[in-house]
């Protein structure tokens, strides 16, 4: 009888004994509900150029933090990058630009501003 145990990857993958005398790892993986390629992934750091466009994306952001990602992208383009939006928007989100500056926006700013006056 198996059991899910609901548990991160990473804690599943402690439970593993690799070098245990009776049960295989494929046995200990499938035991745990964890699938051996989870077992196995060794996560790849980014490549050179990835840290260089962050670096240069979170100066970017200090001194303008409102600007979007396609805005960015224009700068970086100006500055004489070879980018697009699809390479910087995951950039900013991985380096949690947006989190700080925020604006009022859509419906519910306007239902917040409505339920105000009356």
């Amino acid at each position: 009888m198996k059991k899910n145990l609901d548990l991160s990857i990473e804690a599943k993958r402690s439970f593993i004994e690799a070098q245990h005398p009776k049960i295989s790892i494929e046995r200990q993986c499938e035991l745990i509900g964890l699938n051996r390629s989870s077992y196995y992934y060794q996560p790849r750091r980014e490549s050179d150029y990835n840290e260089y466009l962050m670096q240069k994306l979170d100066e970017l952001y200090t001194e303008t933090p409102f600007y979007g990602a396609r805005r960015m992208t224009a700068v970086l383009k100006q500055q004489g990058e070879n980018v697009n939006v699809k390479r910087v928007r995951p950039a900013i989100s991985n380096l949690e630009c947006n989190k700080e500056y925020r604006k009022e926006s859509g419906v519910a700013g306007q239902v917040q501003k409505k339920a105000k006056k009356k």
